[in-house]
């Protein structure tokens, strides 16, 4: 089985500094099957996973789409806020076969709700590089 890398998660203090940048990245609730985004924001500590959003028609400016992949060069934080508008989970994992985004309870296995791939959940996730079809 193919180990699964897991979001960082640091102090979970809110995210309150002007941002830099703001990215958008495709992400499944596997509990519930809805789309949804996940806002992160880059300020001088790096790279903030902000808030989620269900996946439908106007949630902002294409242009913070990534179509680039994300380095995580530094720990990344969670906002105290943050969780998957689904399921309210507070962890995302980016799958190892097809490197999406899903939400996960914390507990068991992690499945994929893209692709169904499972396996145990290990290290933390250095980059994510998805493209506006939420495949790489």
């Amino acid at each position: 089985m193919q180990k699964i890398t897991i979001i960082n998660r640091t102090d979970g203090k809110r995210c309150s500094e002007k941002p830099i940048t703001e990215k958008l990245i495709p992400a499944k609730c596997k509990k519930s099957g809805v789309d949804i985004l996940i806002k992160l924001i880059r300020d001088s500590k790096g790279w903030c996973w902000k808030e989620t959003y269900n996946n439908g028609t106007g949630h902002g400016n294409s242009a913070v789409y990534s179509t680039e992949e994300l380095v995580f060069d530094v720990p990344q934080r969670t906002d105290d806020g943050f969780c998957c508008i689904g399921c309210g989970s507070k962890v995302f994992v980016k799958c190892g076969e097809c490197q999406q985004l899903t939400c996960w309870s914390g507990m068991g296995l992690f499945s994929c709700a893209y692709c169904g791939h499972k396996g145990d959940v290990s290290g933390s996730i250095k980059s994510i590089g998805t493209l506006l079809d939420g495949k790489k």
